[in-house]
């Protein structure tokens, strides 16, 4: 749903952080040519996110991470393309 919602890039997507989700938009801190920018995001995507980082939080009491990226694979890492891709198939 992000990616289609916002339009952002796999790799965007990848290195984003919790703290880069804002009320109203995302900001996206690592884009083409690493240059910042602001990605506004619909009303439904703001619930599925805020769903998720319930989800996530709960996870990581569990799990603890040191990597800081919103999207995590269940050992903890960031994810990878390939990986999105994988998501993306089913």
């Amino acid at each position: 749903m992000l990616l289609f919602d916002t339009g952002m890039r796999c790799n965007e997507i990848i290195l984003m952080e919790p703290e880069d989700i804002k009320p109203d938009y995302i900001l996206v801190k690592h884009g083409k040519g690493s240059k910042e920018r602001v990605v506004p995001k619909s009303p439904a995507l703001s619930k599925q996110l805020m769903k998720y980082r319930t989800l996530r939080d709960a996870y990581l009491k569990e799990y603890p991470s040191r990597h800081k990226n919103l999207f995590l694979s269940k050992n903890g890492k960031p994810l990878t393309d390939e990986a999105v891709a994988r998501m993306l198939k089913h």
